[in-house]
């Protein structure tokens, strides 16, 4: 027996929505406690790793962290090699500030406490990406927990939880502002102090500046500015050690052949070059594809792929810096939730291959003789590359484009 509301959608020819407690709300209810119980079966399991390893190998990452302060508590610089990994620190001396409460904890506490928080940060992200998704892909409540079981369980979230790294916070920050904070007054201060953090996300600052928010590109760089001035004010030996000598030198001695680091950089060192010709290859290669990504982020930008937009500028770091491991290379997997965002069929077919390949990876590639090798190594830089300089952003963006050269300028 249809209702009055029923009938009149009937005769209108649309669906009507469903009743309360009706046959369609059961499908929406066990979804959404799948996806909930999905998100919280990966994120026990980041635990359950990381209480199963030997206690020397938990979060080795975090343990530089935790000693490098707590030899800066005891009067010793930042920058000695550190616990019994024999490690050094290898950030801004500000970072050090914003660390310190670790020096105040056990580090089994610390371990505890920053594989939680690295979840959360997860949710975080997958929250961000959830709302800014069209609701044609299903309601955010369904959606959010999917996402978080997908980021928890991709190959750079394991990292970050492997290591007990912050690279995982410094996106959520970059993310937050440029999309949760768009048009904010306070837009910029995450993005500032996340570069204050890792030097990584200074290129967000140019990013913001030519997307039209040129308030919050400001505010970046006077947060980034006043931020590093404190380091140097609490710390001036180290922060004079840090920009002096260890900013440049930082990467001297560390693996940087090694598959983990996907920059261009590392692809170039495991192609054989060296001396000059390495120098010159990777400063023109990293000048065309940082004109050519930023160029390309402006435009998805103003074409309303907001997170298409961000994804290839966190691409171009990728792929800039000279030292971009995996627990760095979540914003290739952001970059496939910026895809969905399109109704193009194309960009929808290389999205769901890219959370395949971040996820799941290219298992047996490298018994596919020179190529299968060559991409069993490198294949994630290669990922980074296309989202930064090719993979298309076809429909919506597109669409919009043209008739958005008048797009608003927010905060800016």
């Amino acid at each position: 027996m249809l209702d009055d509301r029923e009938r009149a959608h009937l005769l209108r020819g649309t669906p009507a929505p469903p009743r309360p407690g009706g046959r369609w709300e059961v499908p929406a209810t066990v979804a959404l406690w799948v996806a909930w119980v999905a998100a919280l079966a990966v994120a026990a399991q980041g635990f359950v790793r990381m209480l199963a390893r030997p206690t020397a190998e938990r979060l080795p990452d975090l343990h530089v962290y935790v000693t490098a302060v707590s030899s800066f508590v005891h009067g010793t610089s930042l920058y000695g090699l550190h616990g019994s990994l024999r490690s050094g620190f290898t950030y801004p001396p500000f970072a050090g500030l914003v660390l310190l409460p670790l020096a105040a904890v056990p580090e089994a506490v610390s371990r505890v406490a920053w594989t939680a928080l690295t979840v959360l940060a997860a949710g975080g992200i997958a929250l961000i990406v959830a709302r800014a998704l069209p609701r044609r892909l299903g309601p955010v409540a369904v959606v959010w927990p999917a996402l978080t079981a997908l980021v928890l369980a991709s190959k750079p979230l394991q990292s970050n939880l492997r290591f007990g790294q912050v690279s995982v916070f410094l996106t959520l920050a970059v993310l937050a502002d440029a999309i949760a904070l768009d048009g904010r007054r306070w837009q910029g201060v995450l993005t500032g102090l996340a570069a204050a953090v890792k030097l990584t996300p200074l290129l967000f600052i140019p990013y913001l500046w030519l997307i039209g928010r040129r308030r919050a590109a400001a505010l970046a760089a006077l947060v980034f500015v006043g931020a590093s001035a404190v380091g140097f004010a609490i710390l001036p030996h180290d922060s004079a050690a840090f920009w002096g000598t260890y900013l440049w030198h930082e990467s001297h001695g560390l693996p940087l052949a090694e598959g983990g680091n996907q920059s261009i950089y590392g692809v170039l060192l495991r192609a054989g070059a060296h001396g000059a010709a390495l120098g010159l290859l990777w400063a023109g290669l990293i000048a065309a594809m940082g004109a050519l990504g930023l160029w390309r982020a402006r435009r998805a930008w103003l074409g309303g792929q907001r997170l298409f937009s961000l994804a290839v500028v966190g691409c171009v770091s990728i792929l800039v810096s000279p030292i971009s491991w995996t627990h760095h290379q979540l914003w290739i997997l952001l970059a496939a939730a910026g895809m969905f965002t399109t109704s193009a069929s194309v960009d929808l077919v290389i999205a769901v291959l890219v959370i395949v390949l971040m996820v799941v990876g290219l298992p047996g590639i490298q018994d596919a003789g020179a190529v299968g090798r060559w991409l069993a190594v490198n294949h994630r830089a290669a990922l980074a590359a296309a989202v930064a300089c090719g993979l298309p952003f076809v429909a919506a963006g597109r669409r919009r484009l043209s008739g958005s050269r008048g797009a608003p300028q927010g905060a800016g």
